[in-house]
Order: structure tokens, then C-alpha cells, then sequence
């Protein structure tokens, strides 16, 4: 169905594994990573771009070690 064929377009663009999720009123996408060097490149390229805003707790992993 169109979910499917969009997830394998994401999947090309992204280079990642993409799973799309209808709700009766609203949808989420989950995005596949493999572990924080992965998702926090992931963050940096797709969903910090142009944002000044601190990055969230999970990606501040290097101070934990």
C-alpha cells in the first residue's frame, strides 16, 4: 500500500530504516539507528539543522561516561 511504498522511499533517502505509524488522528515516524554515535549524527544531519536549541537529553551521552 502507499504506507509501505512511501516507508521504501524514505528508506533510500535516509539510508535507514523507516516505519510509519497511522493512528485514527494522528501518526508517528520511527526511525532505526544503530546506537548513539548513529542517532546523534541522525540528529545533527536531519533534525538539528539550523536549530539553536539544546539538544536533547539522550544525545548528550558523552558526559555520562
Amino acid at each position: 500500500g502507499k504506507v509501505a511504498e512511501s516507508e521504501k522511499s524514505l528508506l533510500r533517502r535516509l539510508d535507514r530504516k523507516v516505519h510509519i505509524v497511522n493512528g485514527k488522528r494522528n501518526g508517528r515516524f520511527e526511525l532505526e539507528f544503530d546506537g548513539q554515535e548513529d542517532l546523534k549524527r541522525l540528529y545533527d544531519a536531519r533534525l538539528g539543522h539550523g536549530k539553536t536549541e539544546e539538544k536533547p537529553e539522550c544525545l548528550n551521552w558523552s558526559s555520562r561516561r
